[in-house]
Formats: structure tokens, C-alpha cells, sequence
């Protein structure tokens, strides 16, 4: 759902047909891949380069799979802090993920804007649609490279 700016991580068997990517938390990647496709982009930082980089593996051919019996375990702490700046830089590089992979960029920030709007606005948090503008704003300038 890349060209109406809506991404989600399928965890189940049965959607691995439609797998764009799977969860940097745990990814096991065979040496010739990373020889043929190269390293997550830095130029994500956090937040959508495990989805950049599913999208350049499908680009180049390759098939994600999913080991459903595995289980990873994460011990304390959280990468994701739940203020204002996180959610500007959570969009930011999320329309930096669509001018860089999707076919109509513009549609799909487009998209993208209209979901958290609506969510935000029903859900009351005003404040988020400020974060989620000025998110908007920066990632269009961000360098793609």
C-alpha cells in the first residue's frame, strides 16, 4: 500500500506474498545480500530504514521470509520515546521512505497525511498535528542519497 502512503509490518505466515519488510530488531541477512544490496541507509537514522531496506531487497530480487517459530526477546528500554520530536522525525523519514520508493511520492505523503490527521484529530491530540506538519515539512528536504 506504498502509493496511498500506508505501510504495515505483516507478522503472520500467511501474508508473507505481501511482506515488504521485516523488523530491523532481528534480521539475519546472508553475506552475498549485503555484498549485492549494501547496508541500511544511515540516512534514516531510526525509524524506516528496516522498510527501505525490505523494499531495496524485493528491488534487487530477493524474497523476505519470516522464521514464525523464533521468538526474540528484548530486555529493557525502549527506542521509541513518546513525545512531539519523536512523532516530527517518525514523519519526517517516513516521507523521505516515499519519495524514495514509492511511485507517486506526493499521493502517497498525501496519504499518509490524511491517516494521522484523522488520528490524531479524533483521538483529540492537536498537539501531534503540529509535530506531524512540521515532520512533513522536513522530510521533503531531506537527501534521499
Amino acid at each position: 500500500m506504498l502509493n496511498w502512503g500506508l505501510i504495515r509490518l505483516l507478522t503472520h505466515p500467511k501474508q508473507l506474498p505481501r511482506l515488504s519488510y521485516i523488523s530491523g530488531a532481528s534480521l539475519l541477512i546472508k553475506r552475498e545480500v549485503l555484498e549485492r544490496v549494501g547496508f541500511l541507509d544511515e540516512g534514516f537514522f531510526m525509524y524506516g530504514e528496516d522498510c527501505d531496506y525490505g523494499l531495496r531487497l524485493r528491488k534487487a530480487g530477493f524474497r523476505l521470509a519470516v522464521a514464525s517459530e523464533a521468538r526474540v526477546l528484548h530486555k529493557g528500554g525502549t527506542s521509541w520515546a513518546s513525545n512531539l520530536a519523536a512523532d516530527e522525525h517518525f514523519a519526517a523519514h517516513n516521507v523521505r521512505l516515499f519519495r524514495k520508493h514509492a511511485p507517486w511520492p506526493l499521493l502517497a505523503v498525501a496519504g499518509y497525511a490524511l491517516f494521522w490527521l484523522a488520528e490524531y484529530s479524533l483521538r483529540g491530540r492537536f498537539d501531534k498535528v503540529g509535530a506531524l506538519f512540521r515532520g512533513l515539512r522536513r522530510g521533503w528536504q531531506l537527501p534521499l542519497g
